[in-house]
């Protein structure tokens, strides 16, 4: 399969999907909170379905985050677990989502990588 892109956007969120060939890289940017984290549960839920062998969820252009939007990740981290590891979570180097993992815990729940 051919590369591939889709940007969907709701209210401050911007999710794009990459696929190229057995890969998918979800990438959210702005502000996840409880008006925007249903576009990134349904995204979640889109990657969950596809065929990809590894999917990459880039947090790293993430200015904000509540603590609903929390709760879709590490739901979707789990439905990943269940269904056999493909999720892989980047941080990058935004503050947002390390700051609420803190605050909130569940960042041993989330599949971290570099």
């Amino acid at each position: 399969m051919g590369a591939s892109t889709s940007v969907r956007e709701e209210h401050l969120l911007t999710v794009r999907t990459d696929r190229d060939g057995s890969s998918l890289l979800v990438r959210a940017s702005g502000e996840i909170d409880f008006a925007s984290a249903g576009l990134l549960e349904e995204e979640l839920g889109r990657a969950l379905g596809c065929d990809a062998s590894m999917v990459v969820l880039d947090l790293g252009d993430i200015d904000f985050i509540d603590v609903t939007s929390l709760g879709v990740l590490l739901s979707g981290a789990e439905r990943f677990r269940e269904e056999g590891n493909r999720l892989s979570v980047w941080l990058g180097s935004g503050a947002a989502v390390p700051r609420l993992l803190e605050l909130c815990g569940g960042k041993d729940e989330l599949p971290l990588t570099d």
